[in-house]
């Protein structure tokens, strides 16, 4: 796991429900919210990652955020996917780098996920095409 400074920008293409990880019994003790949630943000080239977020982070973002939206993520830890699909695809035929993850959560760094609006995305691009002619 490593702490990534750069942002990372991109559609999200799917968001997952709320799911709770611990025992009743655990509550409390782990974290105080116990939940988590993940999307895969798509770039412009195709390119796509997982993006986890965790405890209290999952509470402040998951209403925040839904498929469609162009999203910048934050403040986060990159490592390799725990998820068996993403490593069994990684490893099929032909072989392959293993999948990242992006870990979003409250600490340690302390995480974000904004949405950008449609205007915003217009004056993005706008200066982009400006900057390029």
């Amino acid at each position: 796991t490593c702490r990534i400074e750069e942002p990372l920008v991109g559609r999200v293409m799917s968001k997952s429900a709320l799911a709770h990880f611990c025992k009743a019994e655990d509550h409390g003790k782990k974290a105080t919210w116990p939940v988590k949630w993940t999307c895969r943000i798509e770039d412009a080239h195709g390119a796509s990652v997982q993006v986890v977020v965790w405890n209290e982070a999952a509470r402040d973002f998951w209403g925040a955020v839904q498929v469609g939206d162009c999203v910048v993520v934050e403040q986060y830890n990159l490592r390799e996917s725990r998820l068996r699909a993403d490593a069994d695809t990684a490893a099929g035929a032909g072989g392959g780098a293993p999948r990242l993850e992006a870990m979003v959560n409250h600490s340690n760094p302390p995480g974000s996920i904004r949405t950008l609006g449609r205007q915003s995305l217009l004056a993005r691009s706008a200066k982009l095409f400006h900057a390029l002619r």
